[in-house]
């Protein structure tokens, strides 16, 4: 994401290629006395930067977060006007990464700059 160029072991593409990103989110009630234990599903589809909040999604991992009110996803009021000002505030962001992300994000670096003419 933050160096949206390279192409990622596992990945298909790097991340400038997709056209779009979107999020797919199911909301639903918890039912413990059903079967299926879900009720009332509701599936909002967004774009990411448009529900995108400025705080990560969890104290434990690394994620990007998105907005917690439920008009604000199913209309995607997220805390960003444009996508550059998503992918500025997100770009710039000091996520933690373990030591063997750093080694491979400096290998593929090394391979893009020995690329370039």
């Amino acid at each position: 994401f933050r160096h949206p160029q390279l192409q990622w072991p596992g990945t298909f593409r790097p991340f400038k290629d997709y056209a779009t990103h979107v999020d797919l989110l199911a909301i639903y009630t918890f039912d413990e006395e059903s079967l299926a234990h879900i009720k009332d599903v509701e599936l909002i589809v967004q774009p990411s930067w448009q529900i995108a909040s400025k705080e990560r999604s969890s104290t434990t991992r690394e994620y990007i977060g998105a907005v917690m009110e439920l008009d604000r996803l199913r209309s995607g009021r997220g805390d960003f006007s444009t996508e550059a000002e998503f992918l500025k505030h997100w770009r710039g962001f000091n996520f933690k990464i373990g030591r063997a992300v750093e080694l491979q994000l400096t290998k593929l670096l090394r391979q893009n700059a020995e690329r370039k003419p």
